[in-house]
């Protein structure tokens, strides 16, 4: 007898053995799937996001250790990565368990988004990068933070995940870098592609770090190039070092972007005040200074930065913060090395960003400056760096 702790209610359509841990069964029942580590002394039911449907046929993926579920509705939907399934016996008497982590791929993503007309069929894909599976005894109040190191030990991204719980979780590192600085909700530099941008690492070992409960695990991962892609390892380091300079130039454009913003609220707060009255002994040529500074952080903002409104910003030629992640998107999803063009552009940007921070200094040091210095005995506008 083998059927304690499956309802009884129910109806038991499929029975498989799983190859890689023979005391692990798994049933397909008319509504769901259960899994027994005890070869059917107990079952626990595995649904996880699969609806309560007709499971009429299992099968094992060995290789990549997939558990593909057939339903009555002809529906295919696949369990990834089912080792910590396989390997649960690997958490007995622990508070966490860090398990090994399959081989990554940095696969090169193709887009069929024209020809598929208005409506179209499809089914969620696996996440993109390394699945990285950890088990808590106890997940209440716990945030498990996961640093990916690259062979230097240099930390290079960082995840955090604050919806852990108790049993088998799951952080994916989509196998790229940090991103660079972002621009804040009021700064603008929205559009198309708006989100974040992570450079992708190039083939080879890196490590997973584990911090949960006071606890540090570490585990390798291995990120192996597309088989299906002729690049050499330099061609994939060229794009990484070019990636990571964009992301530089990036963070300086985007914290000037932040800073110009600030100074702006600042200098209209500040302009604010002085029309309240109260402010004897300011010299009045102050709302004039106000003025002419703002006019200035605004034409570097709008014609250099980024593009200002409208939402149709498209239609704009685009300003650096545009110019730097189309760069970076093009380099990035490319199927070849960085082009000649493509790293003398990012020369030039090098110098546009250096030109457009000492420009922002020149405000700085001049009409802010000059602002703080007649209102000495008001509140006044913060400074920090141009650039960063």
């Amino acid at each position: 007898k083998i059927s304690d702790g499956l309802p009884q209610d129910d109806y038991v359509k499929v029975v498989r053995q799983d190859p890689i841990n023979p005391n692990l069964l798994y049933a397909g029942m008319e509504h769901g799937i259960f899994a027994s580590w005890d070869k059917g002394g107990s079952w626990t039911k595995i649904n996880n996001n699969l609806p309560n449907v007709s499971v009429r046929d299992l099968r094992i993926q060995p290789r990549d250790r997939d558990l593909i579920v057939g339903t009555h509705g002809r529906g295919a939907w696949i369990l990834d990565d089912i080792r910590p399934l396989q390997e649960m016996s690997d958490t007995n008497g622990k508070s966490a368990h860090l398990f090994p982590v399959r081989r990554a791929t940095l696969w090169h993503m193709y887009w069929r988004i024209e020809n598929l007309g208005d409506r179209h069929y499809k089914a969620k894909n696996p996440d993109f990068g390394a699945n990285i599976n950890f088990y808590l005894a106890d997940g209440e109040d716990v945030i498990a933070t996961v640093e990916i190191a690259d062979a230097a030990g240099n930390v290079i991204r960082t995840l955090t995940d604050s919806t852990s719980k108790a049993g088998v979780n799951r952080i994916v590192w989509d196998l790229g870098h940090e991103a660079a600085v972002a621009v804040q909700a009021a700064g603008g530099g929205g559009g198309f592609f708006a989100g974040p941008m992570y450079p992708y690492v190039s083939p080879g070992t890196y490590t997973a770090r584990l911090k949960v409960n006071d606890e540090v695990l570490e585990v390798p991962i291995e990120v192996r190039a597309d088989p299906r892609m002729e690049l050499t390892p330099t061609d994939y380091d060229e794009k990484t070092k070019a990636l990571l300079e964009l992301r530089e130039l990036l963070s300086q454009t985007n914290t000037m972007i932040n800073n110009t913003t600030t100074y702006n609220t600042q200098l209209g707060e500040l302009k604010q005040k002085l029309g309240q009255g109260g402010n004897q002994g300011v010299d009045e040529s102050l709302a004039e200074d106000i003025d002419g500074a703002v006019k200035r952080i605004s034409d570097l903002q709008d014609d250099i930065l980024k593009r200002p409104p409208p939402a149709m910003t498209y239609r704009q030629r685009p300003r650096l913060h545009e110019e730097i992640r189309s760069l970076m998107r093009a380099i990035n999803t490319a199927t070849a090395k960085p082009t000649k063009p493509q790293m003398a552009r990012v020369e030039q940007l090098t110098g546009e960003v250096g030109e457009a921070a000492e420009m922002l200094d020149q405000i700085i040091n001049a009409e802010i400056q000059q602002i703080n210095e007649k209102t000495k005995n008001i509140p006044q506008i913060s400074v920090g760096t141009a650039s960063m």
